[in-house]
C-alpha cells in the first residue's frame, strides 16, 4: 500500500473519530506517522520484514494549546459516556484488523500488534 492510501485511511480515521466526539473539548487529532527504516536502527531491534511505506504510530485528541487530553474523566471531558477500554478494543477492531496490521504494526521485537494497538488506544 503506497504513501496515498495510507494518507486516506488516516484521514478517514480522522473524519470517523471527530463525528464521534462531536461536542468534545478537544478540538483536533494529532496522527503521527512512523518511518520504519528511520525507527528501526539498529535493524536487528525490529521484526522482519520491515515496513517500506510509512506506518501510523498513533492518533491522539489534542486541546486548542496542543496538549495532550487529560486520562478520561467524566465531569472534565465531554468524551463517549462509556469509553472502549483498551483491554477490551480488540473486538471491535476486527472488521479491520487486516489493514491495521498492514499500516499500523508494532515494529519492535517482544511486544504483538495487539499490545501495540492497546498501548495507543
Amino acid at each position: 500500500m503506497g504513501f496515498k492510501q495510507l494518507l486516506a485511511f488516516a484521514a478517514a480515521v480522522v473524519a470517523s473519530l471527530v463525528v464521534s466526539a462531536q461536542g468534545s473539548d478537544f478540538p483536533m487529532y494529532k496522527l503521527s506517522l512512523m518511518w520504519p527504516s528511520s525507527v528501526c536502527i539498529p535493524r536487528s531491534s525490529c521484526k522482519s520484514p520491515i515496513p517500506t511505506v510509512f506506518t501510523i504510530h498513533g492518533l491522539w485528541p489534542s486541546c486548542a494549546d496542543g496538549k495532550g487530553v487529560p486520562p478520561y474523566n467524566p465531569c472534565a471531558n465531554k468524551c463517549f459516556a462509556n469509553p472502549t477500554s483498551p483491554a477490551n478494543i480488540l473486538a471491535p477492531l476486527q472488521p479491520i484488523m487486516t489493514d491495521l496490521r498492514r499500516m499500523w504494526p508494532n515494529l519492535y521485537l517482544g511486544q504483538s500488534d495487539e499490545d501495540f494497538w492497546k498501548h495507543e488506544l
